[in-house]
């Protein structure tokens, strides 16, 4: 569906502040990660609320397992009428989150059937669209309970689409009332969120990889402090000294951190800290550091079907 040139604009300006958000995004798997993507992606509409979750799914779109979920609000929160919670649940924006993420780190199906292609090459598209009647009524509704949606825009990214299951869910909820009407606002986020879906894509793999099988080495909060003093140069002493910590402490973490980011040298460490090397990539080709991100594209077909990711390489 081809857009008003001013709602055209809009996706654009919004794009483009999502774009500078997702560049900052840590080049290591952080525990507050999707926490942060989902702060990216919330400008997707306004107000809205975002929801980024690393999960293993199946073809029909069963969750195996959830490896770490985020949540962020964006604008002024309406409050949920009674009418549209079938939980009676307090109106606060902090318990509204914490519910959310809680429910999505245990949910077992997205709601959207995905399919072996989907699941290989990604999959975009509404709670609308992807539920006959009404959404709310569904999985996808029991997800996002409490929380006055319009409609939520959904996006199942593959991670490693050499072992499709693994997925980026990316799921932004409009929580206001467009004037232009939902089915507009949707087509918007959608526009929105196929624009920013391959730069954080690209972000994701560098920062969450899948090597050997075992998922991403989540780091501690503590690692990541000792992580962020070593990026600006101090020494171990120097850092259990910030801390307060023994040497002895930090220099355990300083280990782990070489273990989960496959760094044999202060030097490597701090280069995949920056994100200017990957888990994949190999000693010898420190020299000239090439991300092994490869360029996604994104299909513009505007039917009511599950729109679809292409994987190519960069090269």
């Amino acid at each position: 569906m081809a857009l008003p040139s001013t709602l055209e604009h809009d996706a654009l300006t919004r794009a483009v502040v999502i774009a500078e958000a997702l560049c900052a995004l840590p080049a290591v798997a952080t525990l507050d990660w999707c926490d942060q993507a989902a702060t990216a992606l919330a400008p997707t509409f306004d107000p809205s609320v975002a929801l980024v979750v690393v999960a293993n799914l199946d073809p029909r779109g069963q969750i195996l397992s959830v490896e770490a979920a985020g949540v962020a609000e964006h604008g002024k929160q309406p409050e949920a009428p009674a009418s549209e919670s079938r939980i009676a649940t307090p109106n606060d924006p902090e318990s509204r989150v914490r519910r959310l993420r809680s429910r999505a780190e245990r949910a077992s199906e997205l709601g959207v059937v995905i399919g072996e292609a989907g699941l290989a090459r990604g999959a975009f598209t509404t709670a609308a669209r992807a539920t006959p009647g009404d959404w709310r009524g569904t999985s996808i509704g029991r997800l996002w309970n409490g929380i006055p949606a319009e409609d939520v825009v959904i996006a199942v990214l593959p991670l490693n689409p050499q072992k499709p299951g693994r997925s980026l869910i990316l799921e932004v909820a409009s929580t206001g009332r467009s004037p232009a009407g939902s089915s507009t606002a949707s087509d918007v986020g959608m526009s929105v969120l196929r624009a920013a879906a391959p730069l954080l894509l690209r972000r994701a793999r560098i920062a969450i990889p899948d090597v050997d099988g075992q998922g991403a080495q989540w780091l501690t909060t503590r690692e990541q402090q000792v992580l962020e003093e070593l990026t600006l140069g101090k020494s171990v002493r120097q850092i259990a000294d910030e801390l307060e910590r023994s040497p002895h402490t930090v220099h355990d973490h300083v280990k782990s951190l070489h273990r989960k980011l496959a760094a044999s040298s202060r030097g490597e460490l701090i280069s995949r800290a920056l994100g200017h090397l990957d888990k994949t990539d190999r000693p010898a080709r420190q020299v000239e550091v090439k991300p092994t991100a490869r360029a996604t594209t994104v299909s513009l077909d505007d039917s009511p079907k599950l729109r679809m990711v292409r994987d190519e390489d960069a090269d």
